[in-house]
């Protein structure tokens, strides 16, 4: 049986090897990779192109916007109620009823909360554009105690009309989100969803706030104090006992801001619960309104909205060893004015007697003292006897000697 050999020599390539000069075939994959990497690349710079003219073409639309709310933020500043007023959605005649009714009133920029003042510091934050409707984030600066100023911003919204003009309009209520009801045993608070992450934590203190409240002065009223944070300022007459929503005239910008506003909702709610229980007292008591006014900064004091009342003993006992000494039946009658030097003496005289209820009788006296005083017109007869059961001859020799006892301490 023979082998036979192939024999070969040098660097002779082997026949089924492509001859010398011959181009390889890349396989096809690599082909259409090309094809695809190149489309890829023409889309997304195509796509680019495209998002940077809208980008720019909304940029612009925002600063017209920016440019119309800046504009009416300089007429409100200014009065000028034409110009504001021609700036508004004319197409919404309750709209524009209401505005022309708020500069009449001077208050289409309404403070945040009752209390807070608002200063012309007005600028356009950031302005928002979805097709023909647009929303700007306007932050005004409320000044505080003490000269202490803090942000607050708002959003106001605007429509964009047919002939092309930017018009200030109602609220879009798909931004507004549904209403929220927080429904406590002493409080019933009503919100809009955009405003919950402001107004959810203070239902719980204001629930805590009337509890103690009436645990102190045995409130009455059996149904629980309502708050409302509805009122989106778009009528002409603004419903009884309902507050602006917060997006619509501020939400607190800084840790500052929302101290204050909280203070400020606190102490709003405190004067809404007297009027609720007590009412107003009735024209004709003229006496008592130191006592009053004093009882009322107790009461405060034993609710945490203000620090506790330091009677200035050292004033009080040195008028009580001299002729300054002013008999608290004259403190009821008759009250220094303000800028009276005794009229200092007069507020700590009647902190020092409401220390001594409170210390001999316990802070449901002062509690007592408080609801009675409220449309008393006599101290003697009616707060004294009926509150304390107690001749006035016997209470003001305790309250001397308290004086003396509190001195020598």
């Amino acid at each position: 049986m023979s082998v036979e050999l192939e024999w070969r020599f040098g660097n002779e390539p082997p026949e089924d090897s492509p001859q010398e000069g011959q181009p390889r075939r890349s396989p096809r994959w690599r082909t259409w990779l090309a094809l695809g990497v190149t489309a890829l690349l023409l889309a997304g710079g195509g796509l680019y192109v495209w998002w940077r003219a809208r980008g720019n073409a909304l940029a612009a639309v925002e600063a017209e916007v920016q440019a119309v709310a800046e504009l009416e933020m300089r007429a409100l500043v200014d009065g000028d109620v034409d110009l504001y007023l021609s700036l508004q959605d004319d197409a919404d005649p309750a709209w524009l009823s209401a505005q022309d009714a708020c500069m009449a009133r001077e208050a289409c920029l309404p403070p945040p909360l009752p209390g807070l003042s608002v200063t012309t510091a007005v600028s356009v934050a950031a302005v928002r554009v979805v097709a023909d409707t647009a929303r700007a984030e306007v932050v005004r600066l409320a000044e505080l105690a003490e000269g202490e100023v803090a942000p607050f911003r708002a959003v106001r919204f605007y429509r964009r009309s047919a002939d092309g003009r930017w018009l200030h309009t109602g609220v879009d209520r798909s931004y507004t989100g549904h209403v929220l009801i927080f429904v406590g045993d002493w409080v019933e608070v009503t919100s809009f969803a955009t405003d919950r992450e402001w107004v959810a934590p203070i239902a719980f203190g204001l629930e805590e706030l009337t509890e103690d409240f009436c645990r102190l002065v045995s409130c009455r009223q059996g149904t629980p104090m309502t708050l409302t944070f509805t009122d989106t300022l778009d009528a002409a007459v603004e419903p009884t006992g309902v507050l602006p929503a917060p997006f619509v005239v501020g939400v607190p910008g800084d840790e500052v801001a929302h101290a204050a506003w909280d203070a400020a909702l606190r102490e709003s709610f405190f004067n809404r619960l007297v009027a609720r229980e007590l009412g107003r007292p009735p024209g004709d008591v003229r006496s008592g309104e130191l006592f009053r006014a004093r009882l009322r900064e107790w009461l405060r004091a034993e609710l945490g909205l203000r620090e506790v009342l330091a009677p200035d003993i050292d004033l009080v006992s040195a008028a009580l060893d001299t002729a300054e000494w002013i008999p608290l039946g004259t403190v009821w009658t008759s009250v220094p004015p303000e800028g009276d030097a005794r009229r200092s003496l007069a507020e700590a005289e009647v902190d020092l007697f409401i220390a001594f209820v409170d210390e001999e009788y316990g802070p449901s006296a002062v509690a007592d003292l408080f609801r009675t005083a409220h449309d008393a017109d006599d101290l003697l007869a009616t707060v004294v006897w009926e509150t304390l059961d107690e001749t006035w001859m016997v209470l003001e020799a305790r309250y001397e000697t308290y004086i003396r006892e509190e001195r020598a301490r």
